[in-house]
């Protein structure tokens, strides 16, 4: 082992140190050596009291086979609260701290979430009061004396004694070139999240491990709807499932909620648990009560043979969550049932339809229209990376996309500037801008380009879109150079727009002979794959189903969905639309 980096005797002692326990340690003795939770020693099963008073086992070996697992690649599809965030935790000091001059990157999907972490899960561990080897390991960055918990208050940065780094960071956003995941050369990589992180950034991400000898990443994220990069990902990978075996019987059964969680009345026998409890996991074979513990639970592959390992974890593996918090969970999330399945069940949501597909964007494929187009429109959704879509009308109202992209600057008033420079080549007809994020950015464009951009706004009612100029303040004109530009429309009209228009092939894309749409190579793809993570969800309200888009994570959706907008107003006032109004579809029968 090279100790050339160490400055001190103190420190050569920490690497003699460090020498002896490699051999003789793997990651589950490191981590009972050298960590502690809430000033208690490491355990993996323990007793916990409710606020009741009532006794509940937690028992976390099932992550023991995780924690010894070495594969260079892991993904984790997981519920909340299953412990993985210690586990990266654990997984990342037990490289950086044994290993000299090594470099891990935990990424996340955007600042906020990063500090956050590091503020109160990552810092504290490293005060020597709560883990001192851990503590006396922690380089001081100025080479002064102070305590490991100052030294830990760098954020994003933790410089260990043996010159191996650990480094938070995050993709798109405000990030500048020491926090942006791309610009760093790692060793050993933890993706954060995952199901939040720009799809088309992680092969970026994980690029920045070639040069490393050691190459090797974890992914963990809670699941979202299918069709997603994440969701493709863990697909890929060989599944391993939590498997249990009942004692009574021996059936083995992956726990599933429809299967597994049942009335108590309905138990061919009771034993075991309290019988105020309404609910009980029952084992699929003979109805008998399981034993959720390590000690009846195994690991195993259902895609084996795959060259990712990946794991699922849900809460109904957790020891300390019974079937009635399931079911509470289950009634606390009855108008937002992908948030149980997501995160509670840790299962990818089918329940909402996917109406823009990759096939059905393939049929809208295209010729280039050339110059043979009438106007020119864009729509942009704003944000710490600000998305935009421009798109052409010729003489049949067909509609073209000629350009998309992204705006990453951290200083986000510069998206706007990006935006003038864009209608200067352009020269765009008009445009319309997300509301939510772009109060700031939206009034620079609109001193810029008087009666071009407008903000974008949402009302239930407003199935025709209404544009307005806000030429007055509380009754007191404006400015002309402070007046605001507003378009007001039903969400689900505008949404719905788009679907149609790529139902019915009135939307064109076009894109070279020669592009072979390879995800996280090709442009178009990226755009394309972002397109098609746009849902139709339902929900109940008073009683009633109502059909809704979810767009949270498809901003190429929604930047597109502006520009027609843009369009199809621009078409109405150019006499291109039959009655006048703007070419929106009547309301659905769901109304």
């Amino acid at each position: 082992m090279d100790i050339t980096g160490a400055t001190s005797d103190i420190e050569k002692a920490i690497f003699d140190d460090l020498e002896s326990s490699i051999i003789t340690q793997n990651p589950v003795e490191w981590t009972n050596r050298n960590r502690s939770v809430k000033g208690k020693k490491w355990e993996w099963v323990f007793t916990d009291y409710t606020s009741g008073g009532r006794a509940i086992t937690k028992d976390f070996r099932y992550l023991i086979p995780i924690y010894e697992d070495n594969s260079d690649a892991i993904i984790f599809k997981k519920s909340r609260q299953m412990a993985i965030s210690e586990y990266a935790i654990n997984w990342i000091l037990s490289h950086v701290v044994e290993i000299p001059g090594i470099t891990a990157v935990h990424v996340f999907p955007n600042e906020a979430q990063g500090k956050k972490f590091s503020m109160v899960r990552l810092t504290p561990i490293l005060d020597k009061k709560s883990s001192p080897r851990l503590g006396r390991m922690l380089r001081n960055p100025d080479y002064k004396d102070q305590s490991a918990l100052q030294a830990a208050m760098n954020v994003y940065h933790k410089q260990f004694t043996n010159m191996s780094n650990y480094i938070l960071s995050f993709v798109g956003g405000s990030n500048t070139k020491s926090t942006d995941a791309r610009s760093i050369s790692a060793d050993i990589i933890f993706l954060d999240e995952a199901k939040d992180l720009p799809q088309e950034k992680i092969t970026d991400v994980l690029e920045c491990m070639s040069l490393s000898s050691i190459r090797k990443y974890r992914m963990g994220g809670t699941p979202d709807y299918e069709g997603t990069e994440f969701d493709r990902r863990y697909s890929e990978s060989d599944q391993h499932e939590w498997v249990i075996t009942c004692k009574h019987c021996g059936a083995k059964q992956i726990l599933d909620f429809d299967k597994n969680v049942k009335p108590r009345a309905t138990a061919p026998f009771v034993e075991i648990s309290d019988s105020l409890d309404k609910y009980y996991y029952a084992c699929v074979g003979c109805g008998g009560e399981l034993d959720r513990t390590a000690d009846y639970g195994e690991w195993i592959p259902q895609n084996p043979g795959a060259s990712v390992r990946g794991y699922h974890l849900t809460q109904l593996m957790a020891s300390w969550i019974s079937a009635d918090d399931i079911m509470q969970k289950k009634s606390d999330n009855v108008k937002y049932p992908h948030k149980f399945y997501n995160e509670v069940l840790g299962e990818t949501y089918t329940g909402g339809t996917k109406p823009i597909t990759f096939s059905k964007l393939l049929k809208c494929r295209g010729k280039d229209p050339g110059t043979n187009l009438k106007y020119i429109t864009i729509g942009v959704d704003w944000g710490n990376q600000s998305h935009y879509v421009i798109l052409g009308a010729n003489s049949h109202m067909e509609y073209y996309v000629l350009d998309f992209g992204t705006w990453e600057d951290p200083i986000v008033m510069r998206h706007a500037h990006k935006l003038i420079e864009l209608d200067q080549v352009w020269g765009f007809d008009k445009g319309v801008l997300d509301s939510g994020y772009g109060k700031t950015q939206n009034q620079e464009v609109f001193h810029a380009l008087p009666g071009k951009m407008y903000s974008c706004f949402y009302k239930e009612a407003a199935f025709k879109p209404e544009w307005d100029v806000i030429d007055n303040e509380r009754g007191e004109l404006l400015p002309p150079d402070e007046y605001q530009y507003h378009v007001t429309t039903n969400h689900t009209s505008l949404c719905d727009n788009v679907m149609t228009a790529v139902d019915n092939q009135k939307l064109k894309i076009s894109f070279a002979d020669d592009d072979d749409l390879v995800p996280g190579v090709s442009a178009m793809r990226d755009f394309i794959d972002n397109l098609c993570l746009a849902r139709i969800a339902e929900t109940d309200v008073k009683g009633k189903r109502k059909r809704k888009w979810v767009i949270t994570k498809a901003h190429s959706y929604a930047a597109l969905s502006y520009a027609m907008l843009a369009m199809d107003e621009v078409l109405a006032e150019n006499g291109m639309d039959g009655d006048g109004a703007v070419g929106f579809f009547e309301p659905r029968s769901y109304r």
